[in-house]
């Protein structure tokens, strides 16, 4: 299934901008074992396309915000939806909601979510075709010598920014060319500084 222009209309006086936030299990965090249907997460998708989303968080650190964040839009959206029921709990009872990191690396591993999304690494790159997942799962080992294949061949992987939420992504021509023009045009590093040991572990 692909996701496509949303069918629903801004709501009024609902924001214009949405952040998508997520958490690991070093803040204590863990998931609810609810499966979301494909259908309703492209649903959702369209929601905050409507509602002005049209970049992913750049942060180096991927987090969750607060519940009262979620009500914003939940409040509204789905008041009844079984699946949403952690989150209304979690509001009604002043506990943070839990979560489990589906991609997590080792502590000694130093890793920016930022400057992957900034120098073009496309969202499915790592997390797989998360359009296509019922319920999230790690599509990737995230080993070091799959990051390290990365590393070495980096236009083989990066696509112009305006694509990097694209499920699907299909090169316009020859993708290492394109990956070739990028690299200079993103300044991203050498392989030698971006294989070496100091750049993922600090």
């Amino acid at each position: 299934m692909s996701i496509t222009e949303p069918s629903v209309h801004p709501i009024p006086g609902m924001p214009r901008r949405v952040d998508i936030w997520e958490v690991g299990p070093r803040d204590g965090l863990q998931n609810e074992a609810v499966v979301v249907p494909t259908a309703v997460k492209a649903e959702f998708v369209s929601r905050l396309v409507a509602a002005g989303l049209r970049t992913v968080e750049t942060s180096s650190f991927a987090n969750v915000p607060p519940t009262k964040t979620c009500m914003n839009c939940h409040s509204q959206i789905w008041v009844t939806s079984p699946t949403l029921e952690p989150v209304r709990a979690s509001f009604r009872d002043g506990k943070s909601l839990s979560w489990t990191r589906v991609n997590d690396l080792p502590d000694f591993v130093y890793f920016n979510h930022g400057i992957h999304v900034n120098k073009g690494v496309g969202c499915e790159t790592c997390h797989g075709r998360v359009d296509k997942m019922p319920l999230m799962a790690q599509a990737n080992t995230l080993q070091m010598e799959w990051c390290l294949n990365c590393h070495r061949n980096t236009e083989k992987y990066i696509r112009p920014r305006e694509f990097v939420t694209t499920m699907g992504y299909q090169p316009a021509g020859d993708q290492e060319e394109i990956g070739r023009r990028l690299q200079n045009e993103y300044n991203i590093q050498d392989v030698r500084t971006l294989t070496s040991c100091s750049t993922c572990h600090r």
